[in-house]
This record gives C-alpha cells, sequence and structure tokens, in this order.
C-alpha cells in the first residue's frame, strides 16, 4: 500500500493486521466482520536512524561450504527447560516473544533468565514499563540471586530506549511488555495495532542488527492469543507462552514457533516462594500412581515437541438428567473428543447417548498427540462399565473410524520412556509390532491389537 504524508491514515484489522486505505465490513484477509479500525501511518522510522539490517554476506554460497560454527552458536540460559523449549539454547540476534496470562509468572521467570545470563558476563537490559524499578527490585530480592551486570530503565518511549541501546550495547534485552511501549511519532495509543507493529519490526531490526537477544513480553487476549496484530509472530524468530492454573503451582512454557529449533516443546516449572524450579522428570507431574485404582483413568504415551511424557487421562460417564447430555473436555480437543465418543458407541455398542460424558487431562497439559486416541477411549470404557484396570496399562495408538488402530510415530521413543518410569504394560497397534526391538519385548509385556475392540477385550475380557 503506497502512502501520501505523514498525515495519512488507514483502516487495519484487528485480527490479522491487514490494512486498507478504505474501510470495509469484512477483511478480505481473514473474513472476519467489523473488525475495520482506523490508525496514522507514518513515512518513515526516524528512530532507527544509523542501523542497517546486516545479517551476513549477501553472496549465494552452497549449504555443505557453511561451517558448523556458523550454523548454530548457543548460548544457554541457565535453565535447562528454558533451554529445552528454546532448542538448545539462545542464539545472537533471536528475537523472543513471550506471552501468557497476567500473573502466571512472566516477569519472573525473566528476570531469573537475566540472574544467569549475567552470571556468564553478559550484559543484560530489562526496560520495564508496566512496573516501577522499586518492584522490579523487590522481586530480585525476593529471587535471593545476585544481578551483577544487569542494568534496568522504567521506560515506555521507544525513542529513548535507542540511545541506551547505541550506548550500552547489551548482549540480552527484556522488553516488559510490548503492549505498553509507545513511539512517539505515532498518534494511536500504546498497545494498538499499529504501535505494536511498529515496535516489534524496530527491536527485531535492532536485534538483527547489533546480534542483541531481545526478549519481548506479549499481553493475551479473552482467547489465549498474543494481543496485537498476527504480523508480530511472524516477523520474531520464537513463540513461547506460559501456560498454567493460577491455583496450580505448576507452569508449562510451550514453543508456538521456532526458527532455531523444534516447535511444539514443552518446559515444566514449579513455582515455589523464591521464583521457579525446574521439573526434570515432568510424567511425575502428569501421573499419579494411587489415582489408578479407580475406575476411569488410563494412560497414555504422548509426543511433545521431541519429549516422551506419561498422561493421566480422566473420564467421568454417568447417566444425563433432562434435557440434552452433557461433553467437556479438559486438555484435549473437544471435535477429537466427540469422535472418538461416536467410535465407541458404533464398534462397541455401547450407548453413550443418554451419558454425560467428561474428560480431563491432568495437571493442565494440552494433548494433541492423536496416539492418545486410543487411552481416552480407555477412560471412557472404564469409567463407563466403573471397571479399573487391574494393573497400569499404557496405550499408544490412533483410532481410524473403522475402530482399527493406526500406527503411531516415534514408537521406540516412547517404549523407552515407558520402561524408564518402570511401567510394564502397554498396548500397541498390531502394524506397529514389527517396529519394536526385541529387547522391548524382554523387558515389557507388549499387547498387540488389531481394532479398538480386541484393545478393550484384552484389558477387561468383555
Amino acid at each position: 500500500m503506497k502512502t501520501k504524508g505523514k498525515n495519512d491514515t488507514v483502516f487495519v484489522c484487528r485480527e490479522c493486521g491487514y490494512s486498507t486505505v478504505k474501510w470495509t465490513g469484512k477483511c478480505p484477509e481473514c473474513n472476519r466482520w467489523n473488525t475495520f479500525a482506523e490508525e496514522s501511518v507514518r513515512e518513515k522510522n526516524p528512530v532507527l536512524k544509523g542501523f542497517s539490517l546486516a545479517v551476513g554476506s549477501q553472496k549465494p554460497q552452497r549449504v555443505q561450504d557453511i561451517k558448523e560454527n556458523e550454523v548454530l552458536s548457543r548460548l544457554s540460559t541457565g535453565i535447562d527447560e528454558m533451554d529445552r523449549v528454546l532448542g538448545g539454547g539462545l542464539v545472537k540476534g533471536q528475537v523472543v516473544l513471550l506471552g501468557g496470562e497476567p500473573g502466571i509468572g512472566k516477569s519472573t521467570l525473566l528476570l531469573e533468565i537475566t540472574h544467569y545470563l549475567s552470571q556468564q558476563g553478559k550484559t543484560v537490559l530489562y526496560v520495564t514499563a508496566e512496573e516501577s524499578l522499586q518492584q522490579v527490585g523487590m522481586r530480585a530480592r525476593r529471587l535471593g540471586k545476585e544481578f551483577s551486570n544487569v542494568y534496568i530503565v522504567n521506560e515506555n518511549n521507544v525513542s529513548q530506549i535507542i540511545p541506551a541501546l547505541q550506548e550500552l550495547r547489551p548482549e540480552v534485552v527484556i522488553i516488559d511488555s510490548i503492549q505498553t511501549m509507545v513511539l512517539p511519532e505515532l498518534t494511536s495509543a500504546a498497545g494498538s495495532l499499529l504501535q505494536v507493529r511498529e515496535i516489534g519490526s524496530i527491536f527485531t531490526q535492532i536485534a538483527k542488527s547489533l546480534g542483541t537477544i531481545i526478549f519481548m513480553v506479549g499481553h493475551i487476549t479473552k482467547d489465549g492469543a498474543i494481543a496485537g496484530p498476527k504480523i508480530l509472530e511472524h516477523i520474531v524468530d520464537t513463540v513461547l507462552y506460559f501456560e498454567g492454573e493460577k491455583n496450580m503451582p505448576f507452569k508449562i512454557l510451550r514453543t508456538e514457533k521456532n526458527r532455531f529449533g523444534p516447535s511444539g516443546e514443552l518446559g515444566v516449572f514449579q513455582m515455589l516462594e523464591n521464583g521457579f524450579v525446574e521439573v526434570k522428570n515432568i510424567s511425575d507431574v502428569f501421573y499419579r500412581e494411587e489415582t489408578f485404582a479407580y475406575s476411569g483413568i488410563s494412560l497414555a504415551c504422548v509426543i511433545e515437541g521431541m519429549r516422551p511424557i506419561i498422561a493421566e487421562i480422566q473420564s467421568l460417564v454417568c447417566r444425563a438428567g433432562v434435557g440434552i447430555a452433557k461433553r467437556r473436555s479438559e486438555g484435549y480437543d473437544f471435535n477429537r473428543f466427540s469422535l472418538i465418543t461416536a467410535i465407541i458407541e458404533k464398534r462397541l455398542g455401547i450407548n453413550l447417548f443418554s451419558h454425560d460424558i467428561f474428560i480431563n487431562i491432568t495437571a493442565g497439559l494440552q494433548v494433541n498427540d492423536p496416539a492418545a486416541d486410543l487411552a481416552v477411549a480407555f477412560a471412557i470404557v472404564s469409567s463407563y462399565k466403573n471397571k479399573p484396570c487391574k494393573e497400569p496399562v499404557v496405550c499408544m495408538a490412533e483410532l481410524g473410524l473403522c475402530g482399527e488402530l493406526r500406527s503411531v510415530q516415534f514408537l521406540e521413543r516412547r517404549l523407552k520412556q515407558i520402561e524408564k518410569m518402570g511401567f510394564k504394560n502397554c498396548i500397541i497397534p498390531e502394524r506397529d509390532a514389527a517396529k519394536v526391538p526385541q529387547i522391548f519385548y524382554d523387558k515389557l509385556r507388549i499387547t498387540q491389537a488389531k481394532t479398538l475392540k480386541d484393545a478393550v477385550d484384552s484389558v477387561w475380557h468383555t
């Protein structure tokens, strides 16, 4: 789009960031209605004067000629779980966007990262626009850690922050938060689509020009997405979400996007009085052995990123009262849950139409792995029959519409986790039997099933 002058205005979609010179009712990009808001624009950003986007040689070169140290040079954050979700650590010039609900601990986590980075001799600039210096200082004292080489400034004007960056030249910068920063050249308020987009672009260009690692804290909307235009998530290198219930001590850090590693990775932290503590064996968080004595409990070995996790799936099936039966799913895709319920009714002949069905993944875990299908079905059947499994059984299979058990990925990695956690029984699809190394047959009792009915019969002998 071409602008005519500094006082021009455009209409920007609040959902996707699409802009147009004229107002329209429906956004042609995301097809949402009544999402356009008028914003002022300017021709050029004066605060970036003197910065050039230097990302390396412009000459084409062969991939095999790239040296290993040029491919990836990682900087550890000092927190293993954080390094995991980042794909092994931080990369020079990386821009990380961290989102999460208010009060979940984003600022606390970043303050702990600044401590570990400063211990490595790195200079860190912490820009706080939401809290005063005294508030951040109180949090630092509560953590009980030393913060040498950490500089802090209370400022929300980007034009004032740029000179500090040029003078200090820090290796790491924390922006808390991007929605509270303002660019004076823009007439719109802090947090508006244009402000967030332009400021995000400015800091990204600074990171690439100076080789500085920049963390930006992002607010989220009531739908759970990071506030601002979607282009903000496109221009940054890494997008992290901090998840968890406020009344629960365990928090999950999940990678939604990562240009320097796999997406979907997660790390688990426990909130204590003096800050966060890493949870090394996360399967212990999502599974409690004593609950397996009850009906409606099943176990699944799911893959999150590249990490196998033993997850506990709980189900409650009870006769519905007057009206339509209820269906609720926490931590598992509702459409997938409805599909599995229909497969159970059709292929096992169990009438669930008149029953309320509730599914919950413990400890706030969000499961997207289709290999959890069989475990979800087991939990529903167990609750309906009011019969617990005689001993813990870990399920790994995707369900087809015909009730067949379909293959799963990373089978060997899952079996290693099952063995590591001390489980003895598991169920796998019959078609995956040839993929299992003999060593696992010697250590585990592996049941092969072709259909959902075969798997259910092997446990309850119905």
